[in-house]
């Protein structure tokens, strides 16, 4: 009985090597900064427009090669975050302007709503960096595979913007399939994308229960800033 909870233990083990972390985000934060300031945003904006119609045509397959580290696609990853906060801010700007009831635009919602996407991203990959094993992959790689996996997010919010924007009868319904759809994939591609950036394992029943792990840990750090007013 004993043997077996130190199994348990070392299964769920967390494994960090702080210095390694610390150089990890010092890079994560400076490539960020940099695709600000190297980026001819014009051009990256036509090569994400492509990236996402291949992404359309194989969405398994994008994640993969991002997950492995066979495409570097941290630029584009940034410039899906950066689209997708300033949806989400904009429906939040929509329905404050097209709904009579709704009262004014609060600074503070807005910021909330802006930061949403990224903060749900960051969620699920700190379970990846505490859970996912001694060979899960760079920061970099986690988010990048996860922004990926979680664009379609970004059909959500435009649909969601048109929503509150255009008031016809039966939009509404037409609205949650789009969005709950757009969510299913979302969360999908993410399960499947934390699959490959977490270390190999044969046994498919440990290989689920850290995947489990590592999306109850997202889900406890998204309702610890819902406690405190800030997701």
């Amino acid at each position: 009985m004993d043997e077996n909870n130190n199994n348990e233990e070392k299964e769920f083990a967390v494994n960090i090597d702080k210095e390694e972390l610390k150089n990890q985000t010092k890079d994560t934060v400076n490539q960020v900064k940099e695709s600000f300031k190297n980026t001819d945003f014009k051009t990256e904006a036509k090569a994400t427009k492509g990236f996402i119609l291949d992404f359309i045509k194989k969405p398994y397959s994008t994640i993969e090669a991002i997950a492995t580290e066979k495409e570097n696609k941290f630029t584009t990853a940034v410039m899906l975050m950066v689209t997708m906060m300033i949806l989400s801010g904009g429906q939040y700007l929509a329905y404050k302007a097209f709904n009579s009831y709704a009262g004014k635009v609060e600074l503070k919602q807005l910021i909330i709503y802006i930061i949403t996407p990224l903060l749900f991203v960051l969620a699920f990959t700190i379970g990846t960096v505490l859970f996912g094993g001694k060979e899960k992959k760079s920061i970099t790689t986690i988010l990048a595979s996860l922004t990926v996996a979680y664009s379609p997010f970004i059909l959500t919010a435009a649909v969601h913007v048109i929503y509150y924007i255009i008031d016809v009868k039966g939009i509404g319904y037409i609205y949650n399939i789009v969005s709950n759809t757009a969510y299913f994939f979302s969360y999908t591609l993410m399960a499947a994308a934390i699959r490959k950036l977490i270390s190999p394992e044969e046994d498919k029943d440990k290989l689920f229960r850290k995947l489990a792990v590592i999306i109850l840990t997202g889900y406890a750090i998204l309702k610890v800033l819902a406690i405190l007013e800030i997701y």
